[in-house]
C-alpha cells in the first residue's frame, strides 16, 4: 500500500527555468481510489503536484512528477524539500534536493543512465549508482538485433553532497553504426545479482539522446 520514490533529478531547462523530475512506484491495487501527490516546499513557499502514469511493471505502476521552477525561486540557496503521498494513508519521509543537497536523489533506483555525448564516432557517457552496493562491474550496453557494443565504466567521483557515485565510459563507433537503429541500457553487476536501468523495460533509443552524425 506504499508509494516508493525511485529517483529524482533537477535539470537546467532554459535560461530562467529548472525542471524537477521524480519517478515513483505505486501498487496497482491502490490506484483506483487514491491519487499520488507530491508536496514540496522551497523556504516558506509550499505547493503540490499530481502525478502522471508512465508504465506498468508487474503489479506496480510507474508514475512521474514534473515541477517547473524559476531560477530566482531560491532553489540554489535553500534547496527543495518534498514528500510523496497517497491521500493521507501513507506519506514518505522528507527528501531534499537542490542547493547544498545536490541535484540527484537515488532511492529505489540502484543505477541510472545520466548523460551521453557523441563526437567524432566516440560515445562518451556517465552512469549514476548508489554507493551502498558492492560492484563487480558497471557497464553500458548498446545493441540491436545483430550485435552489441559493451563498455565497462570506470568510477570517477562522488556527486557532491550525496552518496551517489558517477561512473564514466566510452564507446568507439564506426560509420556503419550510424545507419543502424540502436538501443542501450546501463547495468550494475554485483556478487549475486544485477540491476539495470533499461528505461522501464522499453530500452533507450540511442539517436534520441545524441544527434546522428551525417
Amino acid at each position: 500500500m506504499k508509494i516508493a520514490l525511485l529517483h529524482a533529478e533537477i535539470s537546467d531547462l532554459s535560461y530562467n527555468m529548472y525542471k524537477l523530475e521524480a519517478y515513483a512506484t505505486v501498487p496497482i491495487s491502490t490506484m483506483d481510489n487514491k491519487e499520488p501527490m507530491m508536496n514540496y516546499s522551497i523556504g516558506a513557499h509550499s505547493d503540490k503536484v499530481h502525478s502522471t502514469n508512465v508504465t506498468v511493471l508487474g503489479n506496480q505502476r510507474v508514475i512521474k512528477f514534473d515541477i517547473l521552477l524559476t531560477k530566482h525561486s531560491g532553489l540554489l540557496a535553500e534547496g527543495l524539500t518534498f514528500q510523496l503521498s497517497l491521500s493521507s494513508s501513507y506519506i514518505t519521509e522528507d527528501y531534499h534536493i537542490g542547493g547544498r543537497f545536490g541535484d540527484i536523489v537515488l532511492e529505489e533506483s540502484i543505477i541510472k543512465h545520466h548523460l551521453l555525448y557523441l563526437q567524432h564516432l566516440k560515445l562518451t557517457g556517465s552512469i549514476l549508482t548508489t554507493s551502498s552496493y558492492n560492484k563487480k562491474s558497471v557497464r553500458f550496453v548498446c545493441f540491436n538485433e545483430s550485435y552489441s557494443l559493451i563498455s565497462e565504466a570506470r568510477f570517477k567521483e562522488y556527486i557532491p553532497y550525496s552518496k551517489v557515485e558517477l561512473w564514466e565510459y566510452t564507446v568507439n563507433l564506426n560509420e556503419d553504426n550510424l545507419t543502424d537503429n540502436l538501443f542501450f541500457y546501463v547495468e550494475l553487476i554485483g556478487e549475486n545479482t544485477s540491476y539495470k536501468d533499461n528505461n522501464f523495460q522499453k530500452f533507450y533509443k540511442l539517436w534520441e539522446h545524441v544527434p546522428r552524425l551525417t
